[in-house]
């Protein structure tokens, strides 16, 4: 499975397989429709579009979809019901909206909101009745209705031969290169080519190149991988780009390019791009025990020592824990390690989106190449995670179950609820751990409960962090610096109770939950 990004293409008016006239706009403009195909919850979905630049419902030029519950600021609300707007969309259906007629080169952005994050519809551009890009991730897009190009090669697709966009430095394998050209023009097109150069955030620190197509016709792509690969040396953000090449001038150079990123560090293992844009909760309830997860695997053996998830408007006194659980026959088997529970605090909703991290009692033991998930769970209302966009989503690696489910018993992927996507779940390991990535969250802490002052031991020495401490109300009742591998924290004086202790030191967080007797 690998890490593949998509080209976000321009709009543009062409024919692929010849000219022919445009029957419906006069010359010199170009007829915009966009097919509209809805999942299982098609009133979920609202969708507008402004002059470029102006947010959601400034300047609105058109709207379509549930505009009374969604709107521009529905996105992840999950306030929406069916038959409540008669302009909401049906389930399971395709729809076409007619957006008129364009002068060539008219630019627009596209508004794309769900009303649960889940981004289950997907929108088909047209122009002049072909179908020359589609998208189903919430967000913004800049659109330009302009003529095709003769000549115009570019970037389909590229990938990195990994899944991930984090990985820790002793898991590192080879980058392996490989990219689809298109040529979206309207002649064929001589040494059709692409070229991968990586950039270890200070400079070029490596090269591959693809093999030449002689001629590449109109209208058809070339599949083939890069040589030679690389591995790499820093703990840094490695950023490849991928530019097409050919003999004759490109006509269009907007679409020439695609770059990827992976972010090499100490600890932390992930799948999403960092990029939030939307929630999940299964929302079944008390006593249902739901569970949201994503699947991974490390090439290598090591230790696994906390869970980080993202939380978008956690509720106060909600309830959650993290685990891990093993695979057996292609699904979640059973529970490794569990974390400790946490009441979600007004500070909490406050200061949302939380990046909560939670350890686990002892490092657990991951052996090379062992699939395993990493577990949100939720005992309240709706525990929320974040989700990401779907660019480098790999299919059937994230899981939910819950007692109600209905393909149950057992675990089902997100694609069978149209939840295709990842949450922003990540697991965090020991090899190699600095104080910029994992102390902080392995912390020991001791007594709990205590009577009033607890030790804390962290595995490296900071310098200035913070401590403080909060009343599940989110009040903060004390906040001290304290610098050192270990150092106290004194109760006394504080009321008996459950208390939240953060450790922050710049962007790095442990959070802790402490009883005073």
């Amino acid at each position: 499975m690998k890490q593949k990004l998509q080209f976000l293409m321009t709009i543009v008016a062409t024919v692929l397989f010849g000219s022919i006239a445009n029957a419906q706009c006069p010359a010199g403009q170009g007829e915009l429709t966009v097919d509209v195909t809805t999942d299982t919850w098609g009133y979920e979905s609202y969708w507008e579009i402004t002059p470029t630049g102006d947010a959601c419902g400034t300047n609105t030029i058109n709207f379509f979809g549930n505009a009374v519950e969604v709107g521009c600021a529905g996105e992840g609300a999950q306030t929406a019901g069916g038959g409540v707007d008669p302009n909401e969309y049906a389930n399971n259906a395709t729809v076409t909206e007619n957006l008129g007629c364009f002068t060539l080169g008219t630019c627009m952005d596209i508004h794309m909101i769900d009303d649960y994050g889940d981004d289950g519809t997907i929108l088909d551009i047209m122009v002049d009745g072909v179908n020359l890009y589609n998208f189903s991730a919430s967000g913004t897009y800049n659109v330009c209705v302009t003529s095709q190009p003769a000549l115009d090669l570019r970037v389909d697709a590229a990938s990195l031969g990994t899944p991930y966009t984090m990985v820790p430095m002793a898991q590192i394998v080879p980058m392996s290169f490989d990219a689809t050209i298109f040529n979206f023009g309207t002649s064929d097109v001589t040494n059709a080519n692409v070229t991968a150069t990586v950039n270890d955030g200070t400079s070029d620190v490596a090269t591959a190149n693809g093999t030449a197509v002689p001629t590449l016709v109109s209208a058809t792509s070339s599949t083939g991988a890069l040589t030679p690969g690389y591995t790499a040396v820093s703990s840094t953000t490695h950023t490849v780009t991928f530019v097409s090449s050919m003999t004759e001038v490109d006509e269009n150079t907007s679409n020439d390019t695609l770059a990827m990123s992976i972010a090499y560090n100490d600890s932390v293992l992930a799948r999403d791009n960092n990029i939030i844009t939307g929630a999940l909760g299964i929302g079944a309830g008390s006593g249902q025990n739901a569970m949201l997860g994503m699947q991974y695997a490390s090439p290598v053996g090591d230790m696994l020592t906390s869970i980080t998830a993202v939380h978008n408007a956690p509720t106060p006194g909600d309830t959650t824990r993290y685990s891990i659980w093993d695979m057996a026959a292609g699904t979640p088997n059973a529970s490794l390690a569990t974390t400790m529970e946490y009441i979600f605090t007004a500070a909490d909703s406050l200061n949302a989106p939380l990046v909560l991290t939670m350890a686990l009692p002892a490092p657990l033991a991951i052996g090379a190449n062992m699939e395993f998930v990493a577990m949100v769970h939720e005992y309240s209302a709706n525990v929320s995670v974040a989700t990401d966009n779907t660019s480098a989503y790999v299919a059937t690696t994230n899981w939910v179950n819950w007692v109600g489910n209905p393909n149950g018993p057992g675990f089902s992927n997100g694609e069978d609820f149209a939840f295709g996507f990842n949450y922003i779940i990540r697991p965090n390991f020991a090899s190699g751990a600095s104080i910029g990535e994992n102390s902080l969250n392995t912390a020991t802490v001791y007594p709990n409960p205590t009577k009033g002052e607890v030790k804390v031991t962290l595995d490296k020495a900071v310098a200035n962090a913070t401590v403080t401490i909060y009343s599940v109300a989110g009040n903060v009742v004390s906040s001290n610096v304290v610098s050192g591998a270990q150092f106290s924290v004194n109760l006394e004086g504080l009321t008996s109770g459950l208390y939240i202790m953060e450790l922050s030191n710049g962007s790095d967080k442990g959070v802790y939950r402490i009883v005073k007797d």
